[in-house]
């Protein structure tokens, strides 16, 4: 079944262990089934295959936003300027590596690496939250990545938290 939805080159670089490509196969598969059939019938494909996810996200189970719980926090006495700056991308381009250095106001609140742009930002978030108390922090595939860098002789990418992890006022 695998090789009628990912090609080759995906099965041999991981393709089938990456969340964003998972979603977007999930994703197709649902729409597929809406086009050839019908809303109901695409309804009871994801129900009775992904209700317990469902159920999930709908409870606030699932992965928790540290960017809108950040967001929420340093605005909390007003607008304040939130930037994510990807500074760097490295790796080819089946296994890339993204670094993103979080500001608030033009202040350098935290950087960090992830596989995609968006759990580099998720990262920062993490890593800028008042009262966060660790400096390192990463996934399992940035885990692996550190790794086969450091064993290729490679720096590895420092996650970094700036001091206070808050906008200056």
């Amino acid at each position: 079944m695998i090789s009628y939805i990912f090609g080759k080159s995906e099965i041999a670089n991981g393709g089938t262990q990456r969340p964003a490509i998972l979603s977007d196969a999930v994703e197709a598969v649902i729409g597929a089934i809406y086009l050839d059939s019908d809303f109901e019938t695409a309804e009871k494909y994801v129900i009775s295959n992904l209700e317990d996810t469902v159920k999930k996200s709908v409870s606030g189970v699932g992965i928790k936003d540290y960017k809108t719980e950040l967001q929420e926090k340093l605005q909390i006495h007003g607008d304040v300027k939130i930037e994510y700056i990807t500074i760097s991308e490295t790796g080819p381009d089946h296994d890339k590596l993204f670094t993103v250095v979080l500001k608030c106001d033009g202040k350098e609140l935290a950087k960090a690496s992830g596989k995609s742009k968006k759990e580099a930002e998720m990262f920062a978030a993490k890593l800028a939250a008042p009262g966060h108390r660790h400096v390192v922090c990463y996934s399992d595939s940035f885990y692996a990545t550190t790794m086969r860098a450091r064993a290729a002789g490679r720096p590895a990418v420092a996650l970094e938290r700036q001091a206070g992890g808050q906008c200056p006022k």
